[in-house]
């Protein structure tokens, strides 16, 4: 089953991986502005994470 992460998000992981201290995001600050002014994020609400829990919880507890 694949994932998808939208690009702008991949690219905000990717710099959180980066071992060049020059191309790592360093700040929680500097996290939380990028993934603020992050486009291409689809709506995201309350109902929707229980709902993300609730599956992906009990996909999880059902593999162990």
């Amino acid at each position: 089953m694949g994932v998808f992460v939208p690009a702008g998000l991949q690219a905000i992981v990717m710099q959180l991986l980066e071992k060049d201290p020059v191309k790592k995001i360093t700040s929680a600050g500097e996290l939380h502005r990028r993934i603020r002014n992050l486009k291409d994020l689809p709506e995201w609400s309350e109902a929707a994470a229980l709902g993300w829990w609730s599956i992906n919880l009990s996909a999880s507890q059902a593999a162990h």
